[in-house]
């Protein structure tokens, strides 16, 4: 999942606690309750039983493909690729300090890429670094801007394009670095905090702040190319939504919940679509954000939210081909007339392409337990298609592969510190933060 370390308190809402006392009250006057004859059966099945009965279609999966860059979150601007080729057994081969980790005031957000033969890492105090495919540094810069001081913002993220590293940081600026030193080209500073990636596309970086503003800026020199505003209120989330784009066209989330397409070149608006709507009952469900990165597959978008909403929109005209009532914290992959998406949930679901039909899910670890309360949650950041299997990779410190075609457990790898990233996949090894603060390299 993209979203990083959320933790979510689970607490039982105060109307549900009256409802229980009332309900106590009534069955004490009430008569003594008939037994019916029969069998007793669950009227919720267990996930993973639903998963077994369900038929379960095959799949034509794209042939898997070596990749050499891995630019943005999910491997491109677009937020999709194919099948990266990935050898079956994974092991851990080396693992690296990237600088500071997940701790309470500050969360690791940015997702790594590969680019010119180096990994780029961001960690959760806009501490900068690049290194080689062996794991030895070869750069390191501080991204904290002089008029503020050091880990007091987190949050941003990575892209490449154009022959130029991209940078969003908590501090609300936009950076230019080379790849090659890590020296600084330009900065732009925005008015409000920036927690999402960038995308590069057509010697633009599209960058969106939490308070509903996106700007366009010229690779050349930094300089405004154009600008958007989202209307509505704003409830952002560390690590949430980054634009995606392909040549001519960009997909924009907002916190307020809207979907903005938009003509790279100009700027002009091509549509606007709303994603709103979530589970009942839910504390999260007042979060309109979206959190699941817009990913774009040829005429069609797709997205989610994390209250409990994922869309299917025509690419071209905004018009919504269907909802699904699953949310997301990160982007789905589609492959093979298929949607995969870890749920705000707990599930690893796939979905018909075209109707958005469910066609198996399996359940996920979910929430930590502290004697009878839920106190937190695990996060899974993926699912990645790779060598012909799902990747997910979960802050309980293990990275599962999955059946595409039935959703059936594969094989498991330890990574030591849980996951604290999207994985990138590149010439056959699989990189990925731990919420220690490390990269670490399985092939």
């Amino acid at each position: 999942m993209g979203y990083k370390q959320m933790t979510i308190v689970g607490q039982l809402p105060k109307t549900f606690l009256w409802v229980a006392v009332a309900a106590l009250a009534l069955s004490a006057c009430s008569k003594r309750e008939e037994i019916l004859a029969g069998a007793r059966e669950d009227l919720r099945p267990d996930l993973e039983a639903v998963a077994k009965a369900t038929t379960v279609p095959q799949i034509s999966l794209p042939a898997t493909q070596n990749y050499a860059t891995w630019s943005h979150k999910n491997g491109a601007a677009s937020h999709g690729v194919g099948n990266p080729a990935l050898g079956s057994a994974l092991t851990r081969v080396w693992a690296q300090n990237i600088g500071s980790g997940n701790g309470k005031k500050n969360k690791l957000s940015a997702d790594p890429i590969v680019v010119g033969g180096r990994i780029i890492t961001l960690d959760s105090t806009a501490g900068l670094k690049a290194f080689s495919t062996a794991g030895a540094l070869a750069w390191s810069t501080d991204l904290t801007p002089i008029w503020d001081k050091a880990g007091t913002a987190s949050g941003g993220g990575l892209a490449y394009g154009a022959g130029l590293l991209v940078v969003t940081t908590g501090f609300g600026e936009v950076l230019a670095i080379d790849p090659a030193t890590g020296g600084i080209k330009w900065r732009h500073r925005m008015a409000a905090a920036i927690s999402a990636a960038p995308v590069v596309i057509d010697n633009i970086a599209i960058a969106v702040s939490l308070d509903n503003k996106a700007v366009a800026l010229n690779l050349a020199n930094g300089r405004i190319a154009w600008q958007l505003q989202s209307g509505g209120s704003s409830t952002g989330l560390t690590g949430a939504g980054a634009p995606a784009a392909t040549s001519g066209f960009a997909v924009v989330p907002f916190a307020s919940g809207e979907l903005i397409g938009v003509d790279t070149k100009t700027g002009t608006r091509v549509w606007s679509a709303a994603l709103t709507g979530g589970r009942k009952g839910i504390a999260r469900g007042f979060v309109g954000a979206i959190s699941g990165d817009p990913v774009i597959v040829g005429k069609t978008v797709y997205a989610a939210n994390q209250a409990g909403r994922m869309i299917s929109i025509d690419r071209e005209t905004g018009t919504r081909n269907w909802t699904a009532n699953d949310g997301a914290y990160g982007p789905v992959w589609v492959a093979g007339g298929s949607v995969f998406v870890v749920t705000d949930n707990f599930d690893l679901k796939r979905v018909n392409a075209a109707t958005g039909a469910e066609l198996w899910s399996t359940s996920l670890p979910g929430y930590l337990k502290d004697g009878k309360r839920r106190r937190a949650a695990h996060v899974h950041y993926g699912p990645v298609l790779a060598g012909n299997r799902l990747i997910v990779a979960s802050t309980d410190g293990l990275i599962r592969s999955f059946s595409p075609s039935s959703g059936a457990l594969i094989s498991t790898v330890a990574i030591s510190g849980g996951a604290a990233s999207q994985p990138a996949i590149v010439n056959g090894t699989l990189y990925i933060l731990s919420g220690n603060g490390q990269i670490q390299a399985f092939r």
